[in-house]
């Protein structure tokens, strides 16, 4: 891959002076406008359920993890991740749901602004670049703000360690308590970065491995002057990758197994349960198609093919205000990013099962290049055709870029309607009054392909409707009321269907002898519901039908804690995501401000603030963890306390390196 220039003599171009500033005043209308554009679409389509095939999955992860302990039984694998989010409800004193409506926009902007500080501090300050890389990276991730959530916190953790990496000095030149620190703080961003996602840290694995093969010069030329392989930039970045992923590996495994129990959480999940490889690879393969359709492949791959136009001259020029290591670091990881997309996309469209289609929405190197090359082709359009044409071009594209993702975001729809969220959470509130045990029972069919859609999206949605104790006495039965009172299962002829209207049924008879509460929702299916209020069924609130005969006991218990009386949120106002998505930003900046700072002193502010939500992330992750260990649930107090406990460490940090600074070193000379 070709490596553009971090600086150059030359002068500006207009476009770009008009970024050139050290004041971090860049920061705030940036991360507004990347907000924007993901909230509006909840006011201007009148959404009131937060959007993400994956979103109610977190919900319900992080209700039952904060109110019953990381360690519950099906609390979920994502530990990292979980903590950080139930710990933002609690400090904000919002539900966890509405958290979930803008925590996919919160950060996306945030991998945005982080992907620019990793250009910035590898390849030298660049305003018009910094801005171009954010917007271009937020926007990029259009299609994974709706419900990969621990797929964005992965990238924002790890883009954050190799940044605070690339900042640091090579070799002889920095200060033992320094290079020991930094060796430290990336250590525990890699390791949190696992904890939000520990499958991904396979993909991690090859991304810096790119980086270390590039740095391999680096570390020869080192080792020839004398320094020990401990100072090496190539040896910083393998080593603390390793030591971080060990660690998270093992953090993950200390939670528990019982956290980890299968429950199928996705169709991918369901259809490997039920041996079913051949519809996940169509699954994959439908999605990239989707994900991927030829305009945005040609906008995409065009803009990031811009960086080819930068003169072989510049590509010569060497950086003046960076660590001489930051650029092989860089597009080593670049580099090694794009071959890991490349070869997963080619092995799923060979026919192996590979999560191509995620890797290629999370193919962060074409944005960045878009955004490092459209200056240069900018600068020659202006030569060819003047500034004013050159400047619209700059903007047309910038503007086509931004439209094109922004139309694969728009198009995400709502996977059930607010009714469907009042109805379960309706249904939520009458379990709670049940003796404990007492199983639910979802009566719900269609006769549409990819049912494992479907089945998994109900149960994830009533999960996170019903108490977090009362998780576990979800069931499903895929069929008519009539097939359900008949006692067999409803066939259709549809291989899916009916592989898993069986595998449901099995699964419903051994609750029969339990007294069930069996219901159907008018929202998610009409034909059962008034087929149900045929057959006797009882109503239990509006569009809610229990079966005849499955109404459980109604027998209302009195001091149950709350985590078995304490149901979800239903729907919410269209407007909570525009007001909340930026004090969830503000709050994490505020939480991170004191550890970037303390951590990355030689980093402008601009810099800092970008990094700022992803140290908060990490250290809310981990001080939640603690907390929750210790017996304080995050989603009753135990969040507050980590925000404490993340600020103060922070704090002292900086204090620590404000004084250290203060003071003078004494020489040993």
């Amino acid at each position: 891959m070709r490596q553009p220039p971090a600086t150059s003599d030359r002068k500006p171009h207009r476009l770009a002076g008009q970024f050139e500033t050290e004041s971090p005043g860049l920061y705030a209308p940036l991360a507004l406008l990347l907000l924007a554009f993901y909230t509006v679409v909840y006011p201007v389509h009148g959404v009131r359920v937060a959007l993400g095939s994956d979103t109610p999955v977190y919900i319900w992860w992080a209700r039952r993890a904060g109110t019953l302990g990381l360690n519950a039984f099906q609390a979920g694998s994502r530990p990292g991740f979980v903590a950080a989010f139930a710990a933002i409800s609690n400090i904000l004193h919002v539900p966890v749901a509405s958290v979930a409506a803008v925590i996919g926009p919160v950060l996306a902007t945030c991998v945005g602004f982080a992907a620019a500080a990793f250009s910035d501090v590898s390849l030298g300050r660049d305003r018009l670049r910094f801005a171009l890389t954010a917007v271009f990276t937020a926007t990029f991730l259009s299609l994974l703000v709706a419900g990969y959530f621990s797929t964005l916190a992965f990238g924002l953790l790890f883009l954050a360690a190799l940044s605070f990496l690339a900042s640091g000095e090579s070799g002889v030149d920095e200060r033992n308590g320094r290079r020991r620190q930094r060796v430290v703080a990336a250590t525990l961003l890699f390791l949190m970065a696992g904890m939000m996602h520990p499958q991904f840290l396979v993909f991690g694995a090859v991304v810096v491995a790119g980086s270390v093969i590039s740095l391999l010069p680096a570390l020869r030329r080192d080792l020839r002057a004398g320094v020990s392989p401990w100072r090496t930039m190539a040896v910083a970045v393998g080593g603390t990758f390793i030591a971080g992923a060990a660690l998270g590996v093992g953090a993950v495994a200390a939670i528990g197994p019982a956290a980890r129990a299968h429950v199928d959480t996705s169709r991918d999940a369901l259809l490997r349960r039920l041996g079913l490889p051949g519809a996940i690879k169509s699954s994959y393969r439908e999605v990239l198609r989707r994900f991927f359709p030829w305009y945005r492949v040609l906008t995409v791959a065009g803009l990031a093919a811009t960086a080819l136009l930068i003169p072989n001259e510049e590509l010569q020029r060497k950086p003046g205000d960076v660590s001489g290591d930051g650029p092989q670091l860089f597009w080593g990881a670049m580099a090694g990013w794009v071959a890991v997309t490349g070869a997963s996309v080619g092995a799923l469209l060979a026919g192996v099962t590979s999560p191509g289609q995620r890797l290629a929405a999370f193919c962060l190197p074409l944005p960045v290049l878009a955004a490092i090359g459209l200056p240069a082709a900018g600068r020659q359009l202006v030569e060819r055709l003047g500034t004013v044409a050159g400047r619209v071009a700059t903007i047309a594209a910038v503007a086509l870029f931004a439209v094109v993702a922004f139309l694969a975001w728009r198009n995400t729809e709502p996977l059930i309607s607010s009714d469907a969220a009042d109805q379960f959470q309706r249904a939520g509130q009458v379990l709670a009054v049940q003796p404990r045990g007492t199983p639910l029972i979802l009566v719900a069919n269609d006769s549409l392909a990819a049912a494992g859609l479907r089945t998994t999206r109900y149960t994830n949605y009533l999960r996170a409707a019903v108490p977090p104790s009362r998780m576990t006495d979800i069931h499903l039965f895929w069929g008519t009321p009539r097939n359900f009172l008949q006692r067999h299962p409803t066939l259709t002829g549809d291989f899916e269907h009916d592989r898993l209207a069986r595998a449901y049924w099995k699964d419903v008879q051994g609750t029969l002898a339990r007294n069930p509460l069996a219901v159907s929702f008018q929202s998610l299916d009409p034909h059962g519901y008034a087929q149900a209020l045929r057959l006797g069924g009882r109503p239990i609130g509006r569009g809610i039908v229990a079966l005849r005969g499955l109404t459980g006991s109604f027998r209302i218990p009195h001091g149950l804690p709350s985590e078995w009386t304490q149901v979800g949120s239903g729907s919410m106002s269209p407007w909570v995501p525009v007001w909340l998505a930026p004090v969830v930003l503000i709050a994490l900046v505020a939480l991170g401000w004191p550890s970037a700072a303390g951590l990355m002193p030689g980093s402008d502010r601009l810099v800092q603030l970008a990094l700022a939500p992803a140290f908060a992330f990490a250290f809310l992750g981990l001080a939640g963890w603690a907390v929750d260990a210790s017996g304080i649930r995050l989603l009753h107090g135990g969040g507050i306390v980590a925000g404490l406990l993340t600020l103060a460490g922070g704090a002292l940090n900086w204090l620590s390196q404000r004084g250290s600074r203060a003071t003078p070193r004494r020489s040993n000379r």
